[in-house]
């Protein structure tokens, strides 16, 4: 058996069989220094000299999205959404579902960037999707805006087709 012992802390694995172990509980961001020490029938040994120092890098906060609010017309079954997107946002898509049926739809989306008329620097990106929601019934709506960050923005609305 072996058993790693990192430092600070104390925190332990052992293992039989394998060569490797997981030490749980470590905390981003702090450095380690792991020894090792094999046990058989003759006793454990004294522990390896340590490793060189481990920082696992500290976990970047999750943001949640931020809710995409945007205006919605139907007419004639095609449903137009437009709004502003949060900075950063690069794309837009927007899916239909019908009730609790695999039905869905999908929107065509385009993002317009809005320029300040002296310094021709973006000031917002508006957004506009269209989708024809071609059968009747209850029709769940989600618009979602991504960067290079993942979804920056999502909004969802339920829309009823007569």
């Amino acid at each position: 058996a072996y058993t790693a012992t990192a430092s600070p802390g104390g925190r332990t694995c052992t293992t039989t069989g394998a060569t490797s172990c997981t030490v749980q509980g470590l905390t981003n961001g702090t450095a380690y220094r792991v020894t090792v020490t094999a046990t058989n029938i003759e006793g454990t040994s004294p522990a390896s000299a340590p490793s060189a120092p481990v920082t696992f890098p500290a976990a970047s906060p999750v943001t949640p999205p931020k809710r995409l609010a945007g205006r919605f017309a139907l007419r004639a079954r095609v449903g137009t959404t437009t709004g502003t997107v949060p900075v950063g946002a690069t794309t837009v898509a927007q899916t239909a579902r019908r009730g609790t049926t695999a039905r869905t739809a999908k929107g065509t989306c385009r993002v317009t960037a809005v320029r300040n008329t002296k310094t021709r620097r973006v000031i917002r990106r508006d957004y506009r999707c269209t989708i024809r929601l071609a059968t009747k019934g209850t029709w769940t709506i989600t618009t979602t805006a991504r960067g290079k960050a993942g979804v920056l923005a999502q909004g969802t609305r339920r829309v009823v087709v007569r």
